[in-house]
């Protein structure tokens, strides 16, 4: 751990916490993007593909309060693992959605969603707070949280976002097993229309499924979201969620009789 996490100064952390309410308020306007009602030109002007992810526009207020962070910090040092890990990649504070080109299926259309970072760098020392912080707000450049969202065949966007199960690995005993895709609610839809996937027809989830199955030979499975618990699936119709492996820690212990 870092010796930054052990100063008693409270500037760094007052600056850190609007850094982070900064970056929410960057998120979720990119979010609140992606469900407002397009049309054909403004889908037209979208990436056509899954290439390698541009950075999220610079923020003026996000590049002042990490510059105020770094002087701050100034005179604090950073360990050995940490300055380490620092170089082992390319660092950037916080992420936003990006929307790519719509894809045609049976009835509708599937849109392709993606996190990207916000071209924001940070400084080893600032990288040293935020490890310790909530690490969860730092990024590494790469592809990440890929899941598409279902708008209706007039393009209107629904409250329905389709995930593959992240989880599921081949069985060499079951051949004809493939990896499960399954559709659920997402969190920021309360303005998007209600789909009703209970309706679809076996030709439109299987379009739905071609529509997204190329990705999966162009990115590693972890760089997907990875459905939910609950989650319901698209195809195959009677696909079942691979369920999280235990940790040790998370392992039930066997309780002495009294």
């Amino acid at each position: 751990m870092s010796e930054v996490a052990q100063n008693g100064s409270v500037l760094p952390n007052l600056l850190l916490a609007r850094m982070k309410a900064r970056a929410r308020e960057i998120r979720e306007s990119s979010l609140r993007q992606i469900g407002l009602p397009t049309d054909s030109e403004g889908w037209g002007e979208m990436p056509e593909d899954l290439a390698e992810p541009p950075a999220y526009q610079p923020d003026q207020e996000l590049a002042r309060l990490m510059d105020r962070l770094d002087f701050a910090l100034r005179d604090y040092p950073i360990s050995g693992d940490t300055r380490r890990k620092f170089e082992s990649g390319d660092w950037t504070f916080g992420s936003a959605f990006q929307a790519l080109q719509p894809r045609k299926i049976v009835r509708g259309f599937i849109l392709p969603v993606r996190r990207i970072p916000i071209s924001e760098p940070v400084s080893p020392r600032v990288f040293a707070l935020i490890e310790v912080d909530d690490e969860s707000y730092l990024d590494r450049h790469l592809p990440q949280g890929i899941h598409y969202h279902y708008c209706l065949a007039d393009r209107r966007h629904t409250t329905t976002v389709i995930c593959w199960d992240n989880r599921w690995r081949s069985d060499p005993s079951r051949p004809g097993d493939v990896r499960g895709l399954f559709h659920e609610l997402h969190a920021q839809g309360a303005k998007n229309l209600r789909a009703r996937p209970e309706l679809w027809s076996d030709d439109k989830r299987q379009s739905i499924r071609a529509a997204c199955s190329p990705d999966l030979t162009r990115f590693k499975i972890n760089e997907f979201r990875c459905a939910s618990n609950g989650a319901s699936p698209v195809w195959p119709t009677n696909a079942v969620l691979t369920p999280l492996r235990p940790t040790p820690a998370s392992q039930p212990r066997n309780r002495k009789r009294k």
